[in-house]
């Protein structure tokens, strides 16, 4: 599992909120510059990051540590701990129906999202991710399925 010292930690409580007013946020990401695509994406929109992951497994604990009002997935990510994306997107639902879990990837197969929004997504965005992208479906004007 990867360390929890690549996780930036909230020091303060975070409560979930409706989608249309998240303002914390996660990333979990395998790739460092996506993930940094998508942090300066949610900055751009006012949003606070809590915290990035790049595993499944480390997303879990970092979800667990930080409860922020919205999470970014990447679908295609090392499993750690036997959990898969879809894994990692049902439990945080199970443990939290407001938080917002955003599916970001470049895959392109109807059924994969497909998958995901059954999961728990809220929402499939296809990579790259963009400021845009994220507001349309943060505000509740964009499709769950929001392509390139």
């Amino acid at each position: 599992m990867a360390s929890m010292a690549d996780s930036k930690k909230s020091k303060e409580p975070v409560t979930a909120r409706k989608s249309g007013s998240a303002r914390s946020a996660a990333i979990v990401d395998d790739s460092p510059v996506s993930r940094a695509a998508v942090r300066e994406c949610l900055n751009t929109l006012g949003m606070t990051v809590v915290g990035e992951a790049a595993d499944t497994g480390a997303g879990f604990h970092l979800f667990e540590q930080t409860r922020p009002d919205l999470v970014t997935v990447d679908l295609v990510m090392p499993q750690t701990e036997g959990m898969s994306t879809l894994d990692l997107v049902r439990s945080i639902k199970s443990l939290s129906r407001n938080t917002v879990v955003i599916a970001i990837s470049t895959i392109p197969f109807e059924s994969t999202q497909q998958k995901i929004i059954e999961a728990g997504a809220s929402a499939y965005i296809a990579k790259p991710v963009t400021a845009d992208k994220l507001r349309a479906v943060l505000s509740g004007t964009g499709t769950r399925k929001h392509p390139a």
